[in-house]
């Protein structure tokens, strides 16, 4: 089946090096055998350049195909159109559209999840083109942004229990905290410390200073490192910076001497602990679904291409277009840990020995369980 969602489908890209010498990888054009511009790996239909993507593998192409899910219910009636659901099961009842919105079935109904913010569809010939709500000729309407909390943000359906108790772009959902971890009265004035989502209920710090003497610079950053044996997949990462790094340190206020200011993640979260940052001793690093789900990947797409960052700036403001860590090791090679470059949004695993930015996170509640 090919893939058809935009910002979820996931995938590694290759190219030429810059000297233009080869990387061993084919060129493209040689594996799209009819020429629309979807790789025969991930066309269902390697021969035929009026259509690739085929659903429920009926042999039918989606622009021609009047049940794409192949569960017996025409898409025209079905709450549910491109997954499998002949129960049209739907617990929410038909009734509660208030509480209900989306008009979805069970099988496909929102998640707890935030959305994913991109406005854009990824269709040839015209990739990357606003959201539409054309019915088949560019399959806008089956990909990320036809659906999910964005789109009803769109249509003005976010309402009744879905309604935002905050604001942000799109479907995203923050409200701004004092110093004390309190909300702010007036969110449009006032400096915030750390950020809530009110989607997910995790709390985020947000960079407030570039103070060089702020637990929180914008511009520290900090070699992955962890102690705990049930996070560290046996290889604890970096303590203090290396010998061959000259005389450059990651972070403000290091002292070689002083185990407390070294410039590595265990030793972040232990100062924002200590200092009881926005009122709370519960600060650790995200896994990388965490920190995926503040990524606003049409975020990148409004900003200057010189400093594109994929995060809500209302918001995340101070946040570096550079790599930030997760909790989260690569599973294939412990030495290393997964990243997000900001910039874009993109999942980069990264040696434990390099020194990246990090953004701390929190359950919603006091004395939260790491786990």
């Amino acid at each position: 089946m090919a893939c058809i969602l935009l910002t979820a489908c996931g995938g590694e890209s290759s190219s030429s090096s810059n000297n233009g010498t080869s990387t061993g990888i084919s060129d493209p054009i040689e594996n799209d055998l009819d020429g629309d511009g979807i790789l025969d790996a991930h066309d269902d239909f390697p021969n035929n350049p009026d259509q690739y993507l085929d659903l429920d593998g009926d042999g039918l192409g989606h622009t021609e195909d009047d049940d794409n899910d192949g569960d017996g219910i025409l898409d025209v009636n079905d709450n549910c159109p491109y997954v499998a659901n002949s129960d049209q099961a739907d617990s929410n009842g038909i009734d509660d559209a208030p509480n209900d919105p989306s008009g979805l079935g069970d099988a496909c109904e929102l998640s707890t999840l935030n959305d994913t913010g991109q406005e854009d569809y990824g269709a040839f010939p015209s990739a990357n083109s606003s959201c539409s709500a054309d019915v088949n000729d560019n399959l806008s309407t089956i990909q990320d942004c036809s659906y999910g909390r964005d789109k009803l943000t769109k249509d003005n359906k976010l309402v009744g229990e879905l309604a935002k108790t905050g604001a942000g772009d799109s479907a995203f959902d923050f409200t701004k905290l004092d110093s004390s971890g309190i909300p702010l009265a007036d969110q449009s004035a006032g400096i915030s410390y750390c950020i809530k989502d009110n989607v997910t209920g995790l709390i985020w710090e947000k960079k407030i200073s570039s103070n060089d003497a702020s637990v929180d610079s914008q511009f520290d950053s900090y070699y992955w490192f962890d102690e705990d044996e049930d996070w560290n997949a046996g290889v604890i990462g970096t303590n203090t910076m290396p010998a061959n790094v000259g005389i450059e340190q990651p972070c403000a206020g290091y002292v070689k001497e002083d185990e407390a200011t070294w410039c590595n993640t265990q030793a972040f979260i232990k100062r924002m602990n200590t200092a009881n940052y926005c009122g709370a001793n519960d600060w650790r690093l995200p896994s990388v679904d965490e920190l995926s789900s503040i990524i606003d990947y049409g975020e990148a797409d409004k900003t200057d291409q010189n400093n594109r960052v994929a995060i809500d700036q209302e918001y995340f403001s101070r946040t570096q277009n550079r790599n930030y860590w997760t909790r989260t090791n690569d599973a294939r090679l412990t030495a290393s840990a997964w990243s997000i470059n900001m910039a874009y949004g993109a999942l980069d695993t990264e040696p434990k020995a390099r020194n990246w930015y990090a953004r701390l996170v929190r359950d919603n509640k006091q004395g939260a369980s790491n786990e």
